[in-house]
């Protein structure tokens, strides 16, 4: 296009030309008035990919994602050429075709880009490429000899390329920086959102459950709510936006049907679509122009009301798997993503099935297929041609439409894939892992830009570990992924770090509907020294007549660093670890691990002091005859840590619905005393400073230890969840902290 010499040419592919940048932006409007040739123009953003490119292996991402929209434009201008000269003879042939391939790309090195979930949506700003150079440049400019180029890339990328996503976290609009993943504002509200959307780079609207549709500017301050209005008295299953026609659509549950409802300027809702009531959100699909939806083997495409152009059509799957047998009766379309004239569904069995020219073709012909995945994927539809999947392979797909060639992929996520959302443009993807961890990736280059600091949540993992660490002060310590455990952040309520115990690879999801069943170890019961962790494993989905005691040696000075020393076979009754938190030696180091039905086994260091024995000496086999007429049975219900050569355990009380609390002496694990609880006892624990704590189910009591008795001090005579440490304590009622 630009003309230049020998030499120059030699190195183009080398050097960046900022003249030959300037010729082609020039040359491709002096012939066209208000028009743009876009030869040009693509020879131009060619140019500058080159300084991209120069910038270093951290902004690859920017410089593929560049060039795969220039390439696009390219393939485009060679294959239709007479009408992909100009800017403005392309969009006139686009809008005619109803499809803007070319668009598309060209507005993908200009606008931003929105990324929104069903439960969880995102927000990218993306601002252009040329931006990004120009604000470089100028930094460079007025620079000092004392800035460093990569300070002033830095702050430039911040300006103008940084990203914010936005996420629904229950009632909260939560703001992230992508740069770093950390959280930048909140914004509350009185019910659980369904959705959010960034109309501008700082302006964003907010949807909850109960139809309340709020408005919100963005600034370096904090955010403001503009508006609000509730516009709908029914429930609200989905919120999406339509970027091209620039409004907002709501799924509402009427209980009868669901509607498919536009919603219009002065906030009143316009229905467009009826939808039977017994499908779920992510078997919906909504377009500019058609409304797709699946319901058992069946796919339907509803016309947008007014819209004449596509009529109503289906499609019924007749697909029949040998190896399935009966599951063949369930194996259905459970998801299903529609961009522009494509639509694509899955069945259960991961079979996904793809529709291309939906407006002239209908979907009642058989459609193509790709089946690569065990069970139902997430699916994620681009305008480049382009299909992503992922899920319980925890592995990232992108396919092409056509079929050919292998897909590209991004294996061995951390976790099972739960959730998929792409940008407007298609250049990111969001995303949302089964342990509720978000990523964002860049499509182009299937590589992970960022990920999110949220809370490890996986439904397949234990909930029975909740606990404090006293070389962690501050946080809270839960079960994470199978077989690992997160320490909290009681501050910020984010997962600080999270340290795998199984030493397996348990990151694959459930593929139970595929036929098979994931075993895996997790952590049921845990106890923390300052020198050592002990852990009680057991399988899931495998019934094991057994369970796995391991002692562990903690690093010093690394929080998360741990060596297994000691592991052991243990009762499948074992229920719960115990010990003595602080010892002034390894030799004072005391374990417990207690059964069901009351016994308790001793653990002690041997005698080189890094491995673990059974005392062969001290343990609790059955209760001595001392409060025996007390005990009538003798199972384990709750114990605490070892508190001042002293541990205790709740045990029934007689024919009664109530407990009692027995205190032994740890010197030779006799019983020292036996308090009257009044209820059946769920937790009970020292507090560090010789006060006893216990919540029942009907009641809080609080002793205190002195002179070799306890004291009552106090009752709440209300049912309480109560968690306390040498720190302090938390109580709570239900799913209330209190």
């Amino acid at each position: 296009m630009v003309d230049v010499d020998s030499n120059d040419a030699a190195e183009k592919t080398e050097k960046f030309r900022i003249e030959i940048v300037q010729k082609c932006f020039g040359a491709s409007s002096e012939q066209h008035g208000d028009d743009v040739d876009l030869g040009y123009f693509i020879e131009a953003y060619e140019e500058l990919n080159k300084f991209i490119g120069l910038l270093g292996k951290i902004f690859h991402f920017v410089q593929v994602d560049v060039r795969e929209k220039t390439t696009r434009l390219q393939q485009l201008r060679q294959k239709i050429p007479g009408f992909y000269k100009s800017v403005k003879e392309m969009v006139v042939y686009e809008h005619g075709k109803k499809d803007y391939p070319g668009s598309k790309a060209l507005l993908a090195l200009h606008r931003s880009c929105n990324l929104c979930f069903t439960t969880k949506t995102y927000k990218c700003k993306y601002f252009s490429a040329l931006e990004f150079i120009c604000a470089f440049i100028s930094a460079l400019a007025t620079s000092t000899n004392e800035d460093s180029v990569s300070s002033i890339c830095r702050k430039t990328y911040e300006d103008t390329l940084a990203r914010v996503i936005a996420a629904c976290v229950g009632s909260d609009c939560v703001l992230y920086s992508v740069s770093d993943g950390k959280s930048v504002a909140v914004l509350e509200l009185s019910d659980d959102l369904t959705s959010v959307f960034f109309l501008e780079k700082d302006k964003l609207v907010t949807v909850t459950t109960n139809g309340e549709v709020a408005e919100w500017a963005l600034s370096d301050e904090s955010p403001q709510q503009i508006s609000s209005h509730k516009v709908t008295a029914f429930p609200v299953r989905k919120a999406t936006y339509l970027y091209e026609d620039r409004c907002c659509i709501l799924i509402i549950d009427h209980g009868t049907h669901l509607t498919v409802d536009k919603l219009m300027h002065e906030k009143s809702l316009a229905t467009i679509a009826k939808l039977p009531a017994d499908i779920r959100p992510e078997q919906i699909a909504v377009t500019s122009r058609y409304i797709a939806y699946c319901s058992g083997k069946e796919v339907f495409v509803v016309p947008s009301e007014g819209d004449s152009d596509i009529s109503p059509c289906s499609y019924v799957c007749k697909t029949h798997i040998e190896g399935l047998g009966a599951r063949n009766a369930d194996n259905v379309f459970v998801k299903i993503t529609a961009l522009g004239d494509t639509i694509a569904a899955t069945l259960a069995i991961g079979r996904v099935y793809i529709w291309s020219h939906v407006s002239r073709k209908g979907i009642q012909d058989s459609a193509f297929t790709i089946h690569w995945h065990k069970v139902a994927p997430s699916l994620a539809l681009t305008q480049f041609g382009g299909l992503l999947s992922a899920g319980a392979e925890a592995v990232l797909c992108k396919f092409t439409l056509s079929g050919a060639g292998r897909p590209n992929m991004l294996p061995r996520l951390s976790a099972a894939v739960r959730d998929l959302s792409i940008s407007a443009d298609g250049s990111h993807l969001a995303v949302i892992l089964e342990d509720n961890s978000v990523h964002v990736v860049v499509t182009s280059s299937m590589n992970v830009l960022s990920t999110l600091q949220t809370v490890v949540n996986c439904e397949r993992s234990l909930k029975s570990v909740f606990t404090t660490d006293p070389c962690s002060a501050g946080t809270l310590v839960m079960n994470g992924k199978p077989g690992s455990l997160q320490w909290i952040s009681c501050t910020d309520s984010k997962t600080v770090r999270q340290t795998s115990f199984s030493l397996e690879n348990v990151a694959d999801g459930d593929m139970s509907f595929a036929g098979i069943t994931q075993t895996f170890p997790d952590v049921e019961q845990v106890f923390f020294t300052e020198s050592t962790i002990v852990t009680l494993e057991t399988v899931i989905n495998f019934d094991e007549e057994h369970k796995r005691l391991r002692f562990w040696a903690r690093t010093k000075g690394s929080d998360s660093a741990v060596q297994i020393v000691e592991s052991f076979i243990v009762s499948k009754d074992t229920v719960n670890v115990t010990g003595r938190k602080y010892a002034s030696s390894t030799s004072e180091q005391m374990f417990l691990s207690i059964m069901k039905n009351g016994k308790v086994n001793v653990w002690i260091p041997c005698e080189e002091g890094t491995r673990f024995k059974l005392d062969p000496v001290r343990q609790i086999d059955r209760p001595t005859a001392i409060f025996f007429f007390l005990l009538q049975q003798y199972e384990f219900h709750a114990g605490s840590a070892i508190h001042s050569g002293m541990w205790v355990s709740a045990h029934p009380e007689g024919p009664d619905d109530t407990d009692v609390v027995v205190v032994w002496n740890t010197s030779n694990m006799t019983e020292a005393d036996v308090l009257r609880t009044g209820g059946r006892v769920n937790y009970v624990e020292f507090d560090g400073k010789n006060h006893l704590v216990c919540s029942t189910d009907k009641a809080v009591r609080c002793w205190r230890h002195t002179a070799m008795q306890f004291e009552l001090l106090w009752v709440v005579e209300q049912p309480l969840g109560v968690h306390v440490s040498p720190l302090g304590g938390v109580a709570w009622h239900g799913q209330v902290g209190e």
